[in-house]
């Protein structure tokens, strides 16, 4: 387990930030579908959700039967990504815009949004960091140390 500091941006821009949360679901569905067959049984859900998710154990059944859309018995890919973002939805607005320490297991779906708020962040400085030293630099003179540049 790790701890991790969330709010609503986290998980929402995690969300909105489609071929990365489409990849995790992937990853999620795949670590789930434990027979390999491309659908997650009630069991399946049941047996390995609590690594993606931290809900009580009473609650799968009814996750399961709401988000089962063709009553088949069985979680597809596009029923388990539904099911996923109605969640995280619902968590990102329970959490509100305060930051909140939470304990996460590594393969949580949480964790993963963690992850990619740090790696926005990550990105954004390295942007802000190229950009000043561009604006110290005229006509290829830096300003602090009035040494040509050439790159």
């Amino acid at each position: 387990m790790s701890v991790a500091m969330v709010n609503s941006s986290t998980v929402m821009e995690f969300i909105q930030d489609t071929e990365t949360f489409n990849s995790s679901i992937k990853e999620c569905f795949e670590m789930l579908d434990v027979d390999g067959n491309g659908m997650l049984s009630q069991r399946e859900l049941r047996d390995g959700f609590h690594r993606v998710f931290s809900l009580e154990y009473n609650l799968y059944d009814a996750i399961f039967k709401r988000f089962d859309e063709d009553q088949n018995g069985l979680i597809d890919p596009t029923e388990f990504r539904s099911l996923v973002r109605e969640l995280m939805l619902a968590m990102a607005r329970g959490f509100g815009d305060l930051p909140i320490l939470v304990a996460l297991e590594q393969d949580s779906l949480l964790m993963k949004a963690a992850q990619h708020e740090l790696a926005c962040l990550d990105v954004k400085r390295a942007r802000r960091k190229n950009s000043k030293k561009q604006k110290n630099v005229f006509f290829g003179v830096c300003l602090c140390c009035h040494k040509s540049k050439t790159s």
